[in-house]
């Protein structure tokens, strides 16, 4: 029996080192192999690698392909009534993928999905105040997005059938103009607002319903306020009239005393 040589054992040993080694490495996708898999709505995939592809050919095509592949993941479990799964999918991708943030039409996507579990949420009626907060945190990470913000408010007001709490995501909304156009005239945000000024004017909610009302939608919701105003008193009557005063309202006699008597209550 031969006995093999220190040198062709090294050599052996080098060799079944290199093979385990190359065996046990994933396949590594090139760009042609993600077009691939997009093109197949491979969506799972596609994401598994597309961080394959080096940070210095990340290019357009590179950020288009993990868009459609984001977006068709979150679609794909909500056509499967997997409401829960896409909105957790939808944070984790964003996190993941922070260049994703900028992306339009996927944050639409991912407010989407996020509002459908929390309208879940909010029908709940013992899950109320910690669904306003986790809804006002999921809001919160896209500033920007005043349709996001709005639709919220709604979600409260309706689903959740609480109203003060809805009047900071209305103020956050219609700091957008284009939103204010048909948004002022929502039945939502004057139910909203009206209920915010039995509250202290130092709340937030009464602090919201002031912006929306006196700055943002009064013609609009001024019927309403009015119609408030002539049985108001306590916190309701000093939130009108302070908003009254503040926006320079024309007052009778009457109704300009009246307010001043509640500022001096403030």
């Amino acid at each position: 029996m031969r006995i093999p040589t220190l040198m062709s054992s090294i050599v052996l040993a080098s060799w079944i080192q290199g093979s385990l080694a190359s065996a046990a490495e994933p396949t590594k996708y090139t760009l042609e192999d993600l077009r691939a898999l997009g093109e197949s709505q491979s969506w799972g995939e596609l994401i598994e690698h597309v961080e394959d592809v080096r940070p210095s050919e990340r290019k357009k095509e590179w950020k288009d392909l993990l868009d459609r592949a984001a977006i068709g993941q979150i679609d794909s479990l909500r056509e499967q009534k997997r409401a829960q799964e896409a909105h957790a999918t939808a944070e984790q991708l964003m996190t993941r993928f922070g260049i994703l943030k900028q992306s339009k039409p996927f944050m639409k996507k991912r407010g989407e999905a996020g509002l459908e579990v929390f309208a879940e949420c909010m029908s709940n009626a013992y899950g109320g105040a910690q669904c306003i907060e986790q809804l006002e945190a999921f809001v919160g990470v896209d500033n920007k997005d005043a349709e996001l913000a709005f639709q919220a408010g709604k979600l409260v007001v309706e689903r959740g059938r609480m109203y003060p709490p809805a009047s900071p995501f209305f103020a956050r909304a219609f700091e957008d103009k284009s939103v204010r156009s048909s948004g002022c005239k929502d039945p939502s945000v004057q139910a909203a607002v009206l209920r915010s000024f039995g509250q202290p004017a130092h709340y937030d909610t009464a602090k919201a319903a002031d912006k929306v009302a006196f700055d943002h939608c009064f013609e609009a919701l001024q019927k309403g306020i009015w119609e408030s105003f002539y049985g108001s008193w306590g916190y309701e009557a000093v939130n009108i009239c302070s908003g009254f005063m503040r926006k320079k309202v024309k007052l009778s006699a009457f109704q300009s005393a009246f307010c001043q008597d509640q500022q001096a209550k403030k």
